[in-house]
């Protein structure tokens, strides 16, 4: 017995199989650490825009402090100018080992805490509009907590945002820590895609490549093994004819009607003489049907029922099939469908013709 071999197809559909889930995991995995990039830069952004807030809301409060660091004291102390008298706010060790930038802040932030509290829609919408500098688009929500007064403030969206968002984390501001802020963010999906389109670009195009390289393969191996199908079939057809006696060795698929004609049903085609012509499925159908009926002949009922079963008006059908299958075999001039009026249709064959072939078209 012969090795069994595993079909080209076969091995081309594994192949583009291999690479579309290798392509699923390199996007997958290309798109986690973007949008990892992605969150951390909408947690800059969120930063940035306390800070915003907080310089918004110390000019609408229209409150004056100074900021002073005295290294022979070893707290710190806030100084508020009010109405023309200084007001002392309470000194604390908390903030002493953060940089000066971050402990202006804080006391900022404990002084507006009291003067103009934060607004949670208000940091929202400008949290909005600096993502949208940065080319973000997000759907946001904002949690505040007075943790003096134990009071929660949210944004209007916050409910639909904060199931599926992630957080900023819990921020803690001011002196004594009373003040906390939490942003929850929803990037969309294009966002990410937009923002770094660079490696899903080249991903795409690398995919794209290997995908019309492995069709392309498919495509001419089909082509060729059909080639080489049809090459062996007229090779056997060949031999046929030339060994008219040796009728076992034609395929099932083909139907020796004289010494010189063969009708390929595989390949719906009938050979003559050397030469090959192409018929329609119905046509080889119609050619079969007549050739297996006693006498070539078959009544118009018959021939109606075998090829399309029960018809209202079938004449017309009936008259094509029979027009085309005279025009597959009009060069065979051994073959002839006959009419015969008013009952059916007989196929003649006459074996006995001489006929000449023109060597110049073989």
């Amino acid at each position: 017995m012969g090795k069994k071999t595993i079909p080209n197809t076969l091995i081309v559909s594994l192949v583009v199989l291999l690479v579309c889930v290798s392509f699923i995991i390199e996007f997958n995995v290309t798109y986690r650490k973007t949008y990892n990039e992605v969150q951390k830069e909408a947690i800059d952004v969120f930063y940035r825009s306390l800070s915003l807030d907080m310089n918004k809301r110390l000019k609408e409060a229209n409150v004056f402090y100074s900021f002073t660091i005295d290294p022979a004291v070893s707290k710190d102390s806030v100084v508020v100018n009010k109405e023309n008298s200084l007001e002392n706010q309470k000194s604390t060790n908390i903030i002493q080992d953060l940089s000066v930038e971050n402990k202006q802040e804080m006391t900022c932030q404990s002084l507006l805490f009291i003067k103009n509290p934060m607004k949670v829609n208000s940091l929202d919408s400008l949290f909005q509009d600096e993502l949208k500098k940065d080319d973000i688009l997000a759907k946001t929500g904002v949690l505040y907590v007075d943790k003096v007064r134990n009071i929660e403030h949210v944004s209007s969206n916050f409910a639909s945002v904060s199931v599926h968002a992630y957080s900023t984390g819990k921020i803690e501001l001011g002196v004594q820590k009373e003040i906390l802020v939490q942003a929850f963010i929803e990037i969309y999906p294009y966002c990410i895609l937009m923002k770094h389109k660079g490696p899903f670009f080249i991903l795409l195009c690398v995919w794209v490549a290997v995908m019309l390289a492995l069709f392309g393969t498919m495509y001419y191996n089909k082509n060729r093994i059909f080639n080489l199908e049809t090459n062996s079939h007229e090779d056997k057809v060949s031999e046929s004819a030339d060994n008219p006696k040796d009728v076992s060795e034609l395929p099932a698929s083909m139907i020796r009607i004289t010494q010189d004609v063969i009708l390929d049903t595989d390949h719906c085609a009938i050979s003559f003489a050397g030469m090959r012509y192409d018929m329609t499925d119905q046509s080889v159908l119609l050619l079969k049907l007549l050739f297996y009926s006693p006498d070539y002949y078959k009544s118009y009922e018959d021939i109606v029922e075998a090829l399309w079963g029960k018809l209202a008006d079938p004449t017309n059908r009936l008259t094509q099939s029979v027009k085309r299958l005279r025009e597959s075999i009009a060069k065979i001039p051994v073959l002839k469908v006959e009419n015969v009026r008013g009952k059916g249709y007989r196929l003649i064959i006459d074996e006995t013709m001489d006929f000449d072939i023109d060597e110049g078209n073989l």
